[in-house]
């Protein structure tokens, strides 16, 4: 897929969980019978929905793996420098 492509489903999934979303237990903005989740909400949603689609493919554990390296690289830059 080209980026355009992906950007467009990803924007379509968002409407239609934005829309489908039914339930108000995030106690969302209401606005003349209509009503918005927040954007922590959103955001919630979309990274639950991308773990399950990893998990369908098989790729959750590898996806795992890497951000636990790229968090250990961040913590390494972080620490004070020893002396050797």
């Amino acid at each position: 897929r080209t980026r355009s492509e992906r950007v467009r489903a990803e924007r379509s999934r968002e409407r239609e969980s934005c829309s489908s979303r039914g339930s108000r237990e995030n106690e969302p903005v209401r606005v003349h019978d209509q009503f918005f989740l927040k954007n922590s909400d959103k955001k919630k949603l979309q990274l639950a929905e991308k773990y399950q689609e990893l998990k369908k493919s098989g790729k959750l554990e590898n996806f795992l793996s890497k951000k636990r390296k790229r968090n250990a690289g961040k913590d390494r830059r972080k620490l004070p420098k020893q002396a050797a």
